[in-house]
């Protein structure tokens, strides 16, 4: 609730508002019935409504001139009481005495200053006791404040207390949650690398035996391979020999001369014309001949029994 002070000159230019717009009879009832009702008020106990003003004038200014004649008179708001002075806090303190007259005794005059003293110890010790009760309530409200302050910061400081203890709980669950799902997920991941490491493990040993079988094979093929090389060999010397055996020596040569045979003499290299005169010359000359690695034909040529190793 406010109290709306309206200035004469503004009551004056409610009143004579020019132009109007004419009031349904709602409003206008609405209207009767806000001013009637401030219109029965005390003038010294009106409190008036800011919205109830607002509306009363909005409802004024709208009405007709022959309504507002047959209406309430606007409300005439008188402005709000001044506020009450607040009385000194003053100490009660002893009157002074009565002025000297002019013709006084000067004993008179004496028993005058002494009364004047009296009275002025009277009134300092008097200030003295007010400013020292008005100390002493001082202290007693600052007194009161802080304890009541020391009151609100111990309470501040258990809530405080209370609310650090839960956020412990909650700090210590949320770890105990976050170790046990880091405990999961490490037993999970070493699980996961033994089962890699198995795996692993199987993988390899699987390669190792394919790759002893592929060797195992290799060595197998390459040892048939041998084999079928040597016995051909074998066989083109059993071949040889028998020819050989059939023919002389400086046939041998001739028939090995035309298969581009290799000729040795005692170990070294010759032509195959040396290799025939040789046997031409010599009959008896002993002749041994091989096939190489490449099946050409070695003709081995000695004065003495010849030894030829498997692999020459």
């Amino acid at each position: 609730r406010s109290i709306i002070e309206i200035e004469p000159a503004d009551q004056e230019a409610i009143y004579e508002t020019a132009i109007q717009k004419e009031a349904s009879k709602e409003e206008v009832s609405e209207y009767n019935r806000l001013a009637k009702k401030y219109n029965n008020m005390s003038k010294d106990e009106m409190v008036v409504e800011k919205q109830d003003m607002e509306r009363l004038k909005y409802l004024y200014d709208k009405m007709s001139k022959s309504q507002r004649l047959t209406a309430e008179s606007f409300p005439v708001i008188p402005p709000p009481p001044a506020p009450k002075a607040l009385a000194a806090d003053k100490p009660d303190l002893p009157p002074p005495p009565p002025p000297l007259p002019d013709n006084a005794t000067k004993e008179a005059t004496k028993k005058y200053k002494a009364q004047k003293l009296k009275k002025m110890e009277q009134k300092e010790a008097k200030l003295a006791t007010v400013k020292a009760d008005q100390t002493k309530s001082k202290l007693e409200k600052e007194r009161a404040v802080l304890a009541k302050e020391k009151h609100a910061y111990a309470a501040e400081m258990k809530k405080n207390k209370a609310k650090l203890k839960e956020e412990k709980l909650r700090y210590a669950e949320e770890r105990k949650a976050v170790n046990k799902e880091r405990k999961g997920i490490h037993k999970a991941k070493k699980q996961e690398l033994t089962e890699l490491k198995r795996r692993h493990a199987e993988e390899r040993k699987a390669v190792l035996a394919e790759a002893k079988n592929a060797r195992i094979a290799a060595i197998k093929e390459e040892s048939e391979l041998r084999r079928t090389k040597l016995q051909e060999k074998r066989a083109v010397l059993a071949e040889i020999k028998e020819v050989k055996s059939a023919e002389s020596n400086t046939a041998h040569v001739k028939r090995m001369t035309e298969k581009n045979a290799l000729f040795f003499y005692e170990g070294k290299k010759i032509a195959s014309k040396k290799a025939l005169k040789l046997a031409q010359d010599n009959p008896d000359l002993h002749i041994q001949t091989r096939l190489g690695h490449d099946k050409t034909p070695k003709v081995y040529i000695s004065k003495k029994p010849i030894v030829v190793k498997e692999n020459d």
